[in-house]
């Protein structure tokens, strides 16, 4: 029997060795961040390494401090660095994943800023001695490794007020909402805006339709490069909603939301449950069927931040009251205590309140109206942020299809970069509807002032030369985009109405 002196000799020496390798790889890519379940102290940080032949399954590292110069703590990854492969479009093409690493750091001081970089190491020799140790590896000091290894940028985040706090030491709690992402030109747009404004953002919340792969797993990597290009989500926290273009179906295994559960690390409460479905075939996105097997993981999650609670739930995933994640949005809901975090935001992919013509007879719709609404009211839920139509809504305080000063504001931003347009359902508009636009890509800021009150702003990213630029085929005709406005509103917590 290997006595623990011996073997942690080896392992040591084996670290020692394969310094250089470090240095000679430098292939660290693809970085992002999430927070953890309790984002004040902890975050979790992903990232991408190229396997080699010599060693397929690197062991991935994150060195961390609160200077550049000086992060002495290093942070091993405890579950062993995930590949997949999947079958792509009709079982003509087979991809394989480069390495994937989730690595969450704990015990970290609240509104606090850290420094930190990626790397990988020799994976040692696994035996049950050797995982033991690996799993109190961060008590090591790894001085031989190169921290200023220049092939490995080095980047920040700033961990989240305590729960409560409406002030960081930053300024206010500020959240950019975005949806519908994709990789194109506009997709750049938003990237450099929130790119430059980075500094006054908090965390990033996605909507859903992340990648825009259409079963081509090579493109999460293209998107990860474009996010690469625009450093925003290596340094400020990325929160995800499953959207219909994350479903990624395996042509051959059925396989569903396989990437979007794989590529990243929500702050998951259960592992995943999914189910794979049953004589996979291609799906027309416009009518995605309803619903799939995808439970927790990082299907629907919650989280505090500062003096916000966050429910995020999948609009693919049963929403019926007897569901799972029916259960998990009542049980979060009741149980918010609203003198500690007074602002609640529901995210969700498909809007359950919509003026424009297309999704208007989504069974995840027509599943959230019935089911989600009732239980968004009664809890007064201030905001559901929502994606899917490629425009812009925001609503007044809406309960029921009925104006009401208590309701939730409803809010689409599935404008961030794939597509910005969408027709009007009618030409005048519902006395529910605040602001709309459906011509012209844009995103959301939610900046929360104090208990009782936030300011929301839809922030532009096109010109005034993409209004009434687009044209839907309609019958023989073509239906204009109209256009909509600025818009910046402030909200009062429905709560203490």
């Amino acid at each position: 029997m290997v006595g623990w002196r011996a073997l942690f000799s080896v392992l040591v020496a084996s670290i020692v060795i394969c310094a250089e390798s470090i240095e000679r790889r430098g292939v660290t890519k693809h970085i992002h961040l999430a927070v953890g379940h309790d984002p004040s102290t902890s975050m979790t940080i992903s990232f991408s390494s190229v396997p080699s032949a010599s060693d397929p399954q690197p062991k991935g590292l994150v060195f961390l401090g609160t200077s550049p110069d000086e992060m002495t703590r290093t942070v091993p990854e405890v579950n062993p660095a995930l590949r997949y492969n999947t079958t792509m479009v009709r079982g003509k093409y087979e991809y394989i994943s480069d390495n994937i690493h989730h690595i969450t750091v704990f015990n970290l001081e609240p509104d606090t800023k850290y420094y930190y970089k990626c790397a990988t190491i020799a994976n040692p020799k696994a035996d049950k001695q050797a995982i033991s140790l690996r799993r109190n590896l961060e008590h090591v000091e790894y001085n031989h490794v190169k921290r200023n290894n220049p092939r490995e940028p080095v980047f920040s985040f700033v961990t989240a007020p305590r729960p409560g706090d409406t002030l960081s030491k930053t300024g206010r709690v500020k959240f950019a909402v975005i949806g519908d992402l994709g990789q194109n030109e506009a997709s750049i747009r938003t990237m450099n805006n929130l790119h430059r404004d980075m500094e006054d953002i908090s965390a990033i919340l996605l909507a859903g339709d992340i990648a825009y792969t259409q079963y081509n797993h090579r493109s999460w990597d293209t998107w990860f490069d474009l996010m690469d290009d625009y450093p925003v989500i290596s340094q400020k926290p990325l929160q995800i909603a499953a959207g219909n273009h994350d479903l990624d179906m395996d042509m051959v295994t059925g396989d569903i939301f396989f990437c979007y559960e794989e590529r990243f690390r929500m702050p998951q409460f259960k592992k995943a449950e999914i189910i794979p479905v049953r004589d996979p075939g291609p799906l027309s996105m416009a009518k995605v069927p309803y619903p799939y097997d995808y439970e927790y993981g990082n299907s629907y999650y919650s989280f505090t931040y500062g003096p916000s609670f966050h429910i995020v739930i999948n609009s693919y995933a049963s929403m019926e009251p007897d569901s799972k994640q029916y259960a998990f949005v009542k049980n979060s809901l009741s149980s918010v205590d609203r003198s500690v975090t007074p602002w609640v935001f529901v995210m969700m992919h498909v809007p359950i309140y919509n003026t424009f013509l297309f999704h208007q007879r989504d069974k995840q719709r027509i599943a959230a109206l019935t089911h989600m609404e009732p239980l968004f009211v009664k809890y007064n839920v201030n905001l559901v942020l929502t994606g899917h139509v490629h425009a812009y809504l925001r609503t007044k305080n809406v309960a029921f299809g009925k104006l009401d000063k208590k309701g939730p504001v409803h809010i689409i931003v599935g404008d961030a970069g794939h597509q910005a347009w969408a027709p009007f359902l009618n030409p005048t508009p519902e006395e529910w509807v605040a602001m709309r636009d459906g011509s012209i890509f844009g995103y959301g800021t939610i900046e929360i002032y104090n208990n009782t009150h936030l300011k929301w702003d839809w922030v532009q990213t096109g010109t005034e030369s993409d209004h009434n630029v687009h044209c839907i085929r309609k019958n023989s005709g073509c239906v204009e985009l109209p256009p909509g406005g600025e818009d910046q509103f402030f909200l009062e917590n429905q709560y203490f109405l």
